[in-house]
């Protein structure tokens, strides 16, 4: 390298002083640093004097050296390895090709700007340069189309390459290490992610901008020219990505103004910030509908986001009392739009937060995206980041959604949007409230808390943004909520007519369906499935089924339809014909006429028979989104779907009409709402019977799909059978063949195997795109397997034979090992009863839980059951529920694999003993705080992974995890790093929830007059609690020894202590959960639950971060076989 040196010489040297003498002479010399001594200095020769040899710091006492500069190679045209900064990989000597990337543009948010390339062969010093010009861009997409280009030219060279990028932020987000918030950047992104997935012997590095020079003044030389160099397609998916991404979210300027006013269709352009409580309308709310918004509340927000939520409810319930229903239906619509205005997904949580403790909204224009799908706008890879991005919050059912969304109909067609108008009928009957007049009971809390209890986590949204998390959240910081709720229930309910207009809306939903056919959906908001919900809980105590005939099993009956269609199943098997009915758009058809009579001869549902004053004597206006506009369509027919309300209000009268003379004509008889069975030895009694419900249904509205009834054949029917199914119009099922009912697959054998072998390969797909989140982070994809892909077929093993389930299940539990394996980088030395054992993964081995899930929690059909039509409604088994997904109980339970695992690694007991604890950080509750590097680091030491090393720890013990985590010898990161983040955490965490904490309080006396200092107090009332964090192995020893040392100081202070202990592999103590419980007693039950779960793992990924540091801080580098 290249010095300037500036320097003064003292020509008579009287003083040495940090000022120069007048006399001296200043000089500035250039040279080269021919070599640097150990002690740093260096010895230079310089232009000046080319012969000799000088040393800097200078020796020489007359000159003082004032100034030295430094000037580096530009290794861009060297062989030299730049310093770097951070590394995908650690950076490799000898690679042939070095990629050097930089983008950039002019002063502005949106100006012209350039994207460059450089290419070094170091095995013949050839030098290319690649550049490409952008008039409207900015500075990140520049740098993000210039790294997309060295990851294509890479890719083409099929070799390994180094790319060097000046940008941090364009490297990790490539990598996955950073979030990307903006749409554009996102699909530019995504677009390099794909094309790097293809080029796995490439590598990316960050450098400083000064090692990167020649490629910044090809940058600035393109944008000088505006000429680009060389072959511009290697930027080419980078810029197509953008420019798709700009069609589907173009920029749009500050300054429109609220076009929408003029025309309330239109969704171009519509600023949030003048939205007010007083004045926003129907169309702030479409408008706002069309928004991203954030589907959770950090907690740290979650205090603020409780009390603006709290004060809209209240605003509403004041403008209710004051008999002003024209306010309460404006402050009612804001209250629908809150997420929407003050959680907007195009702004950080820092900002939001400052956003709701000023009460004003974002100022926030965005062009509507259109209908689309997410598969439209974006590619794949977009998808997959998306989709683990709302994982990562907890949301793994709409994580699924993302990664396996269902086709989408295309209702800007107008022919598909008529036919879906079509669903929606329009009579001139008009709807008559029933208009009861007795003084509705105050609503108990209890009945709201178990109505919230009940929201469904990841349930489609209204016309509103809300959803369960963000509500619960609200709710659990503010208690008072709840009993606000209960008043705007109440006074809802007390003055339908009033708020009929609000509650009479609904989104429009096309759900496709077979053949080409729409399902049409109507959703409610979310205030209305609330209310509704505490309607039906109050009227029946959360019982509906007490108001339906005992065959009618789609309300209010736990596994209703697995307990429905293992009984047809037995049916089929022991010879009987079976009809299939279907109702067509059976919901959207019935007579509001026959639901009001059927309420109005039940008097005592004194809150449903509002409920449907409420929502039903008005048309129900159904706003579809069609790309920039929204399409309304009236109805006066039908009831809504997806509320509980709607399924009662569909059964009660549409089980009424068909009377209990029809209902015993077949040996049995089967409802799960519109879908009938009837089972009979005797196939024309179940035709016979069809015509007698037909009629009856008619008379209420229903229609029955004579296409798509069926009638099941176990031997071959006889002619006249045949002759009167096709003058009916019904299929016939015949025994070679098979159908589906209910979810069950009754046929032939062949039928079976083919239906079931499809499931299989619909799971075997999604466990290959699930695999896809692990170069995101592992433990998403973990949790995606284990909450949501496993049960995929957890349905189809309870109904189906065990003959016919247990190939599937053998190659289902071969897959799933695989797929696991892949994604977690398991070396091939983990037994798969490692892997599975709960003291692992806790995966299930269907092959062997078989006879455990189609065990039937009711007796098979007799002849007493089959005469009265009664299967017996004996409570199932507990379900557990995590995050909407549902997991059998036989799941949950220590795996068949872990006796076999014993004997194997009789070692282990101590683990298998501890699993249940430490398993914690497994659970897919938000937030993620773990690295996918410490993720994987205990993945690894709980599935025994060897650490292929000879070394021998600093206290002279042979080399293992399990020493290592227990040392007390260990330099550098030892147990203190992972002690010091366990309390932190707990510290913060408690912080969050309104308590007061103190560490390592020095306000404690001790009588041996010593200065110990316990862990933590936390400050609540009426009795601080003091806590002390250890981790041992021995942890009932360590229980008495932090009382022995802490207990008495505690006391006399009058706090109480209770010790805070884990075991090395990471199991709570239970003194750990009653600090837990102490510490968040202040809280309500429900509310103390949720923040317990989450502080526990808080607290397992603090422990697994500290042990992660402690093992890997030991070894220069990860062992092979330990960490991939």
């Amino acid at each position: 390298m290249t010095v300037q040196v500036g320097f003064y010489i003292d020509q008579e040297p009287t003083s040495r002083s940090s000022q120069p003498q007048p006399e001296a002479q200043l000089f500035e010399w250039t040279g080269t640093v021919v070599t640097v001594e150990s002690d740093g200095s260096c010895k230079i020769v310089y232009d000046q004097q080319p012969n000799v040899v000088r040393q800097l710091p200078s020796d020489d006492e007359e000159i003082l050296i004032m100034s030295v500069d430094l000037h580096l190679p530009d290794l861009t045209r060297t062989r030299v390895l730049p310093p770097t900064t951070f590394n995908s990989v650690d950076l490799r000597s000898g690679v042939r090709y070095h990629i050097y990337a930089d983008g950039g543009c002019t002063v502005g948010d949106i100006s012209p700007g350039a994207s460059a390339v450089t290419l070094i062969d170091t095995l013949s010093g050839a030098i290319q340069e690649f550049s490409i010009f952008n008039a409207n861009t900015t500075n990140n997409q520049r740098e993000h189309i210039a790294l997309g280009g060295a990851i294509t030219l890479a890719h083409r060279l099929n070799a390994a390459c180094l790319i060097f990028v000046d940008s941090l932020n364009a490297a990790k987000q490539v990598l996955g290490l950073f979030n990307v918030m903006d749409v554009h950047l996102l699909a530019i992104v995504n677009a390099s992610r794909l094309v790097l997935a293809q080029a796995p012997q490439s590598s990316i590095h960050h450098v400083l901008r000064k090692y990167n020079g020649a490629t910044d003044a090809l940058v600035k030389a393109t944008m000088q020219t505006q000429a680009s160099v060389g072959d511009t397609s290697i930027f080419s998916p980078g810029e197509q990505a953008l420019l798709h991404a700009k069609s589907v979210y173009p920029k749009t300027n500050a300054a429109k103004t609220r076009s929408i006013r003029s025309n309330p269709n239109n969704l171009s352009a519509h600023p949030a910030s003048d939205i007010t409580m007083d004045t926003i309308t129907l169309e702030d709310v479409l408008y706002l509908r069309t928004l991203p918004t954030w589907d959770s509340i950090p907690i740290e927000s979650a205090p603020g986001w409780a009390s603006l939520v709290n004060e809209s409810i209240a605003q509403l319930l004041a403008a209710i009392t004051k008999g002003d229903f024209a306010l309460a239906r404006t402050r009612y619509l804001y209250l629908m739009a809150l997420p929407a205005l003050f959680l907007p997904r195009n702004k950080n949580f820092s900002f939001i937060a400052l956003s709701i403790r000023l009460r004003k909204p974002s100022r926030r224009h965005v062009l509507a995206a259109g209908a689309q799908s997410l598969h439209n706008r974006f590619s794949e890879g977009v998808l997959v980041t998306r989709a683990c991005e709302v994982a990562s919050q907890g949301f793994l059912r709409k994580a699924v959604q993302l990664l396996f969304p269902r086709d989408v109909v295309d209702l800007n067609n107008q022919a598909t949007f008529d036919a879906f108008a079509s669903k929606y009928l329009m009579t001139a009957d008009a709807s008559i409230p029933i208009a009861d007049t007795q003084t509705l009971p105050f609503i108990s809390p209890d009945i709201v808390r178990d109505a919230i209890k009940n929201l469904p986590p990841a349930s489609a949204s209204g016309l509103d943004r809300w959803n369960a998390a963000i509500f619960k959240a609200a709710v659990y910081n503010d208690q008072s909520i709840v009993n606000n709720v209960a008043q705007l229930a109440r006074a809802v309910l007390s003055n339908p007519t009033h708020f009929a207009p609000i509650f009479s809306l609904v989104r429009g939903v096309a759900v496709p369906k077979p053949n080409n056919g729409i399902r049409p959906i109507g959703i409610g908001g979310f205030f209305e499935k609330i209310i509704s919900t505490i309607s039906v809980m109050a009227d029946t105590s959360g019982n509906v089924s007490v108001l339906l005939p005992t065959w009618q099993r789609g309300s209010g009956v736990k596994d209703g339809v697995i307990d429905t269609a293992r009984a047809i199943r037995n049916y089929h098997d022991q010879g009987f014909y079976i009809l299939a009915i279907d109702g067509r758009n059976a919901f959207n058809e019935l007579g509001r006429t026959a639901v009001k009579n059927w309420l109005s001869r039940r008097k005592h549902l004194l809150f449903t028979r509002r409920l449907y004053d409420l929502l039903y004597t008005n048309p129900t206006e159904v706003h579809v989104q069609r790309g920039n506009v929204w399409g309304k369509i009236l109805t006066n027919v039908g009831v809504k779907q997806g509320e509980v309300s709607s399924s009662l209000l569909f059964d009660g009268p549409a089980s009424d009409a068909i009377t209990a003379p029809i209902v015993a004509k077949s040996h049995d008889f089967f409802g799960i709402h519109d879908d009938l069975t009837a089972v009979d030895k005797n196939p024309a009694v179940l035709l016979d019977q069809l015509l007698d419900i037909e009629a009856a249904w008619l008379a209420i509205g229903l229609v029955i799909n004579r296409d798509k009834t069926e009638l099941i054949c176990r031997e071959e029917p006889t002619y006249a059978i045949v002759d009167k199914c096709n003058r009916l119009g019904i299929k016939l099922i015949r025994p070679t063949s098979g159908v589906r009912i209910l979810g069950l697959f009754l046929g032939s054998k062949s039928f079976i195997a083919n239906a079931l072998h499809q499931k299989l390969l619909e799971s075997l797909q999604a466990l290959e795109v699930a695999l896809q989140t692990a170069s995101i982070h592992p433990r998403i994809t973990l949790a995606l397997i284990r909450f949501c892909i496993v049960p995929k077929l957890l349905f189809r093993f309870k109904v189906q034979h065990i003959a016919d389930s247990l190939p599937i299940a053998l190659q289902f539990d071969e897959a799933l090992n695989w797929t696991v394996r892949q994604a977690l980088s398991l070396p091939a030395t983990v037994d798969d009863d490692v892997m599975n054992s709960s003291f692992g993964l806790n995966l299930p081995v269907y092959a062997s839980l078989l006879e455990k899930l189609t065990k039937p929690r009711i007796a098979p059909p007799t002849a007493a059951t089959a005469t009265t039509g009664d299967l017996g409604r004996t409570d199932p088994q507990h379900l557990t529920t995590r995050r909407g997904t549902r997991l059998d109980p036989v799941i949950l339970e220590a795996n068949p694999a872990d006796a076999t695992v014993l004997r194997k690694h009789a070692t282990l007991s101590e683990r298998l003993s501890s699993s249940a604890a430490a398993t914690t950080f497994l659970n897919p509750i938000a937030p993620n705080t773990l690295s996918a590097c410490d993720f994987l680091f205990w993945i690894h030491t709980r599935m025994l992974c060897p650490i292929s090393t000879a070394s021998r720890c600093h206290c002279g013990a042979a080399v293992t995890v399990d020493h290592l985590l227990s040392c007390t010898s260990l330099r550098g990161v030892t147990a203190t790093f992972r002690h010091n983040l366990i309390t932190s955490s707990i510290s913060s965490f408690l912080n969050t929830c309104g308590c007061v904490t103190s560490l390592e309080p020095r306000f404690y006396s001790y009588s041996d007059g010593s200065q110990r200092r316990p862990d933590i107090t936390v400050h609540v009332f009426p009795v601080p609690i003091v806590t002390d964090v250890t981790v041992v192995q021995d942890t009932e020893a360590a229980v008495t020894a932090k009382i022995d040392k802490h207990g008495a100081a505690a006391t006399a202070r009058g706090h109480v202590f209770i010790p805070f202990v884990i075991s090395k592999w990471g199991e709570l103590h239970p003194t750990c959960h009653t600090f837990i419980a102490k510490c968040l007693a202040h809280l309500d039950p429900s509310t103390r639950h949720i923040l317990g779960l989450k502080l526990q793992k808080r607290v397992a990924d603090a422990f697994v971060e500290g042990s992660s540091a402690i093992v890997r801080n030991f070894f220069a580098n990860p062992p092979a076989g330990f960490l991939s």
